[in-house]
Parts: C-alpha cells; structure tokens; sequence
C-alpha cells in the first residue's frame, strides 16, 4: 500500500476523532508513533489490513462504510489535486469543472408534493406529483434546463448556493456517480430519492418551516405505485428528512417495500432524536443498509436547545444518541453505520463549536456543522462586521488547537463574508492558520498553503499589495 494512503488515513481518522483516537489506532495496530510514511514508498499490505481493521473498530463502523467514507476523503485531499491527469474517471473529471451530480442522478420531493432538485433548491419547481408523474418530471424541460445549467458551466440556478455551501462536492464523489449518464436527459433512471414524504413533526424549530406543511400528498396513485416498479428498484441511496421521519408511518412503509425490492439501497436518516428508540423502529431498521443517522442537536446548552427546537429537550437527543450507538453494535461489524451530530451554527449557537468537538470525539460520531442562511434574522450573517471579526479571531484561536478542516471551511466562509479591509486585517492569522493544517494535513510533504485560491482571489489586488508592503515595512 502506497504511503500517501497512510497520510490520508490517519488524517480521515485525525478529523473525524482527534489525536487521542489516532494514537490509540496506531497502537493497537502495532503502529510506531513516531514513524513516517513516504508517498513514493510501498508498506506491508497486511500492516495495511491490520490498520484499517482497527481503525473500524475505534470509529464503530462498518469496514464497507469505512472503504467508502476514506476514498472520498482520500479523492479529495489536496496533495491529490496536484496529480489529476486526462483519462480519470468522468465523476472525477465533473469534481474537477465543479458539476453537482444530483441534478443527474435524483430528484427531492417536499411534503406539498413539490418536486425540487434538492433540499437546498426548494424555490426551484420541476413539477407537481399531483400533475406529473415522476418519470414526465425526471425527462422534463426544466429539469433539462438545470442539467444545462451545469453542462454549461454557469450554474445560474445553483451559483449562490455553490458558494455558500459548497454542497456541489457534498456528493461529488457518490461510488456509483459513474453510473450516471450527464446529458440534458440521462436514459439511467433515477439513483437517489431526497425525501419529506409528510411534513408532520413533534417540534416546531424556529429555523424550520417544514412542520407547516402538508402531509397526504403521496397516494398510492400518484407515487407508491408506480415508484414500486419504476423507481424504487433502480435506487441506490434514499435520504429522509422532514417533518420527524422517524415518527411517520410512510417511512416504515418505504422501509418495508425497498426492504422488499431493492434491500441493498442506502438510507440516509435526519431526525430530532426526540423518541424513544422502540423495538418496531429497529426491526424496521434491520431490513435495510443504513448509510448514516443524522441527530439534529444544533445547541448542547439545555435552554439553548429548548430555544431552538420549541417543543424538545436536550436529554432525550442525548438518550437516543447513546440508544443509536448500542443498536449500531447489535447490527453486526459489517452493518454499522455513521452517527452524525449535527449542527446548525446561528446567533445563538455559534459559540458552541469547541463543546460539540469535544462531545463528540468522546462519542465517536461525526461532528456536521453548517452555517444558517435562512432566515437570516437568525443567521451569523445578520452579525456587523465587528461581530463577525470577533468571531473569525475566536474561531482561529479555537482551531489553532483542533487544527480541523471542516472546521477551517466554516472559517473561511466567515472570513469570506467581511469587507476588502476586515480581510486585509485577518490575512495574515488566516494564511497562518491555513499552513498549519496543510503540514498536519500532509504530514510535512505539502508545501502548499491550504487556503483556498477563490477565497484569496475575493481580495482585491490593491489591498493585498498593501498588505505585502505592510509585511515588508515598506510605507507609501
């Protein structure tokens, strides 16, 4: 095994749980801590095997979910993007140009029986189920027109979701994306269903209007039956979100039919915890291949949380975060899953990264943290710029010590956010903090900073040439 896929790991392992977690891996898998792997150099591959078994078990997953989980961390480490050749496989050559692949691989359904192209585009209208069935939406002009959009380039109806999300790479590297033909209208069938089947929920968040919607829309004659055959064999991933999935009876439905036809598909799970893990939820969920489970925490701080998410209270996510681990355990070393805190970074949160670090490299589950966008009263961006220059300096102070790279993004889109002179005045902790987690990052093989060329391009040129002769002692 090259020794670029060491570096790689142990970063994957550094990012998901810390530097407590690397050791204990390299430990038990008879690692010496101090040793160094080489790029160009080959290593024992059952030293390899031995690592990556143990590296499942200090996680609790699957040795499957591992293998897909470090090849997208893998593909996407900055050492790799140096290397990219012609001949790669298409899904790399689209990561490259930038092009989502969800607008040719699946289509989201909100509760209103809306067809949207994704979670984040729900003003973007493709259809109606109550007009159109899924196959006429899938081949339809407007869905045609955003796979233009991407086939072109000017992304006209994602750009500003692109930019503040980067979700274009959220799935960018689906292991089946080469299965997908991109055309403006693929003869493969749809792989991936979004899901808010019903919008019934037993919150009412302040950041989310979902519980206001409809439930009912999907009947047995505009969905169920024609997904049965046409859709739903064809599936490789199905992710359910809201209202609160977990308490419908259409999610137990949909488990038991793709259970049924198509019981290698992938389920990936958002809900708010707030329920007792019974014994009819884990039959249900031992008939199909969990991919991850999502618990939507948002704040550790008992009030904050009851602020947040009106209706619930922090223990009972707590409680089934720990019942999700033990059931996780029952499913056996090959059909454990992710466990995902996730986390909604507003006014009211925001301060509270460095506890859900903390909290869940204890755990052993994975840290999602997003910035709010909407609705922006609520939003980090509603901040003046004083504010968010405190924040972009607590948060370099916070990960001068975690040296995160997920963490280091919600940075750069704080420091993307402040004027051409709050940038000058941060460039430099900004840069700093950017070589470090490149050294980290690289194991001191890369040389090049990890800060990213269109956040630095957002500076205009006049300010950085101040900037360099402020660096130099030069004065005009």
């Amino acid at each position: 095994m090259n020794g670029l896929a060491h570096i790689a790991l142990f970063n994957f392992i550094y990012e998901l749980s810390g530097p407590e977690c690397l050791h204990q891996v390299k430990s038990a898998a008879g690692l010496d801590e101090t040793r160094q792997f080489e790029e160009g150099q080959f290593y024992d591959e059952e030293e390899w095997q031995r690592l990556f078994d143990e590296t499942c078990s200090a996680l609790n997953i699957s040795r499957k979910r591992l293998d897909i989980m470090f090849k997208k961390f893998f593909s996407s480490s900055p050492s790799l993007d140096a290397v990219r050749v012609n001949g790669m496989p298409k899904s790399d050559q689209f990561h490259v140009k930038k092009i989502c692949p969800l607008p040719f691989s699946q289509l989201f359904l909100n509760n209103k029986g809306k067809i949207n192209p994704c979670g984040g585009l729900r003003h973007i209208e493709l259809g109606d189920i109550k007009d159109n069935n899924l196959e006429e939406i899938w081949h339809g002009k407007p869905m045609q027109d955003l796979r233009q959009s991407h086939l072109d380039g000017d992304f006209r109806f994602c750009k500003q979701h692109m930019q503040n999300f980067n979700c274009h790479h959220t799935h960018d590297l689906l292991e089946y994306a080469d299965d997908f033909e991109y055309t403006i209208n693929p003869k493969t069938p749809m792989r991936r269903l979004d899901l808010d089947l019903n919008a019934w929920c037993n919150l009412k968040c302040i950041m989310c209007e979902n519980w206001k919607g409809e439930n009912g829309s999907y009947t047995n004659e505009n969905f169920w039956d024609e997904a049965e055959t046409k859709i739903f064999p064809y599936l490789h991933e199905v992710a359910l979100k809201g209202g609160e999935p977990m308490l419908q009876e259409d999610t137990y439905r949909l488990m038991d039919t793709l259970g049924r036809v198509n019981p290698a598909c992938r389920w990936n799970i958002t809900t708010n915890g707030q329920y007792k893990l019974s014994k009819r939820m884990m039959e249900k969920m031992d008939q199909v291949e969990i991919e991850s489970i999502g618990i939507s925490l948002d704040s550790l701080n008992h009030e904050t949380y009851a602020k947040v998410r009106k209706g619930g209270t922090l223990e009972k996510s707590l409680i089934m975060i720990d019942d999700l681990i033990k059931y996780n355990e029952s499913r056996g070393k090959e059909r454990k899953f992710l466990i995902l805190a996730n986390m909604l970074i507003t006014q009211d949160t925001y301060q509270e990264i460095p506890d859900f670090f903390k909290y869940t490299t204890q755990k052993r589950i994975k840290l999602n943290a997003e910035i709010l966008m909407v609705p922006y009263t609520l939003s980090i961006w509603a901040f003046n710029e004083n504010k968010r220059l405190e924040i972009f300096h607590s948060y370099v102070d916070q990960n001068e010590i975690l040296l995160n790279t997920k963490f280091f993004g919600i940075i750069s889109k704080v420091f993307n956010s402040l004027s051409a002179e709050g940038k000058i005045s941060c460039l430099e902790r900004y840069e700093g903090l950017s070589k470090k987690i490149s050294l980290r990052l690289n194991n001191i093989h890369q040389t090049t900073p990890f800060v990213s060329s269109d956040i630095l391009d957002s500076v205009p040129k006049s300010v950085k040439d101040c900037s360099i002769k402020k660096g130099m002692g030069i004065t005009d």
